[in-house]
């Protein structure tokens, strides 16, 4: 699903009237999406196919995934001036071996827990906020004061 998932986000990201930003919130809130809904919906379908339907939903959400985490490495140079553009992929670089960190305090977790409190909500709230991000080149962006 990374192959497929960063070819997704090569053509978002060539697309002009998509844009950088409402590329990464959609494919991110895709994959928070499919996190809240999988423990939701295989419960309520044939046992049969509940197997299937679960496995369908992870590889959707991790191809969505893929594509948002591509996506989201190019967002800063939107965003950001020039030389505040490598501080702020730092930052996020932080956070992201922050929670590298703590995945393994998630283990002794509940699933459901992980999944949806964890996993789906928080990333659902994230790409929300994203939206409210400036809108790119075009928009203000705060003067370098290096």
């Amino acid at each position: 699903a990374d192959l497929p998932g960063s070819l997704l986000a090569y053509a978002l990201a060539a697309a002009p009237r998509v844009g950088r930003r409402a590329a990464t919130a959609l494919t991110i809130g895709a994959a928070g999406g499919c996190l809240l809904v999988t423990p939701a919906l295989v419960p309520l379908v044939p046992a049969a196919a509940g197997p299937g339907l679960a496995l369908s939903l992870s590889l959707a959400g991790k191809f969505a995934a893929s594509a948002g985490f591509v996506l989201a490495y190019l967002l800063p140079a939107d965003i950001f001036p020039t030389s505040l553009c490598g501080l702020a992929i730092g930052v996020a670089n932080v956070f992201a071996r922050l929670g590298t960190m703590l995945a393994p305090l998630c283990a002794s977790a509940p699933p459901f827990v992980v999944q949806v409190g964890l996993g789906g909500t928080a990333v659902v709230i994230a790409a929300f906020a994203m939206v409210l991000l400036p809108a790119g080149r075009s928009a203000a962006t705060p003067a370098a004061d290096v």
